[in-house]
């Protein structure tokens, strides 16, 4: 079953396997291809070193995951031996429809990135696919998925894509900073959820609520943690609101996603999104922001790593440098919906086109690209 994309001759045809794309599911295991990372310089001894007191729980949980297959996690991989080109990606299930698209590392020429970014993609288009959103994250340096990721609100559209760049901060678990009697705090369960989904539209814009679903009477994921329990692992969502006197709609959330260990090397399954409204003052953020990161803290008591991976905007850098968080890095989170699928399938195809036709114009039988969607 093909499925012509408008007639574009260039994007070509959506085609209905893994395999039409020379690609292979779950054929590499997770130690052969944490070589072959180490190889490609994707794990580098520095970030090898951060994760070593955790690898062997790492490996465990991958195992585990895997057991899931595209329900949870998933290696799509293609290699061409005879350019001696390989690569790989790795898909992983963040929410009830939206999956997380990691850990694209390449050696070689072009084709076989090229190949595993258009195989994932499609398969979102076959039937019994209920997936709604993708998403991924990477270093605004790292040209390659700048390039590739970074320009989707050009080519899907505002509507239906976002890129935002956030600021990754390592908050600890037992912080000394004291709330502002003026802030309270509560604890969000399932239900109606459209206070949240509102704070969420205003800070992040519409298409980060819609593919976090946070206007679903699900926000803590239980459906999501029940398809994990299947393979002895959890994923679920806490949320805590942030009120202020006289307020009728919260001012901030805490979002702490928890999930196994090292999914993602830089524990972004285990991040928590600091939301705070873009009307706040200053020196309300400085109250509201430490105030969140403590409550968050409940979530991640039996977090091995010791200190909550927190993202936030630039409107909260400052308050959390001055309540003693300490600023990790820069990251960019790409996210794409389902109507803008078609667009990124397209995009993918075209950028690649161009890619290698410049490569045979320079002669160049492959291109030398290490690359990753996910940081460095």
């Amino acid at each position: 079953m093909n499925h012509a994309l408008n007639g574009d001759p260039v994007a070509g045809n959506i085609l209905s396997s893994y395999e039409d794309y020379g690609c292979k599911v779950n054929a590499i295991s997770p130690e052969e291809l944490f070589q072959r990372y180490e190889q490609a310089g994707f794990l580098y001894p520095a970030k090898k070193q951060r994760l070593a007191p955790f690898l062997s729980l790492v490996k465990e949980n991958w195992r585990k995951a895997l057991r899931g297959g595209e329900l949870i996690l998933y290696i799509v991989s293609h290699e061409n031996r005879t350019e001696g080109d390989w690569a790989a990606v790795v898909v992983w299930r963040t929410t009830n429809s939206g999956v997380q698209s990691q850990h694209l590392v390449s050696g070689g020429g072009p084709t076989s990135s090229r190949a595993v970014l258009l195989a994932t993609q499609a398969m979102f288009f076959q039937e019994g696919c209920n997936d709604a959103s993708g998403q991924n994250w990477f270093r605004p340096e790292n040209r390659f998925p700048a390039r590739v990721f970074g320009t989707l609100g050009e080519t899907i559209g505002t509507d239906h894509s976002s890129v935002a760049t956030f600021n990754l901060f390592s908050w600890p678990l037992r912080s000394g900073t004291k709330a502002n009697a003026e802030v309270y705090i509560t604890e969000m369960h399932n239900g109606n959820s459209k206070e949240l989904y509102s704070l969420a539209t205003n800070a992040r814009g519409q298409v980060y609520a819609h593919a976090e679903e946070l206007a679903s009477d699900d926000v803590l994921l239980d459906a999501v943690d029940q398809l994990y329990a299947r393979v002895g692992l959890r994923r679920y969502r806490r949320i805590w609101l942030a009120w202020l006197p006289g307020r009728d709609l919260p001012v901030g959330a805490a979002l702490a996603y928890r999930g196994p260990l090292g999914l993602n090397f830089s524990f972004l399954e285990n991040r928590c999104d600091l939301l705070l409204s873009p009307a706040l003052t200053s020196e309300q953020v400085c109250e509201i922001a430490p105030a969140l990161a403590n409550a968050a803290a409940a979530a991640y008591e039996d977090f091995h790593p010791g200190s909550i991976p927190l993202i936030a905007d630039d409107h909260g850098v400052q308050a959390l440098h001055r309540a003693g968080a300490t600023f990790v890095r820069r990251y960019c989170q790409s996210i794409w919906l389902r109507p803008g699928f078609v667009g990124w399938y397209r995009h993918i195809e075209k950028f690649y086109a161009r890619m290698l036709r410049a490569n045979k114009r320079h002669g160049l039988g492959g291109l030398n690209c290490k690359t990753s969607i996910m940081p460095v």
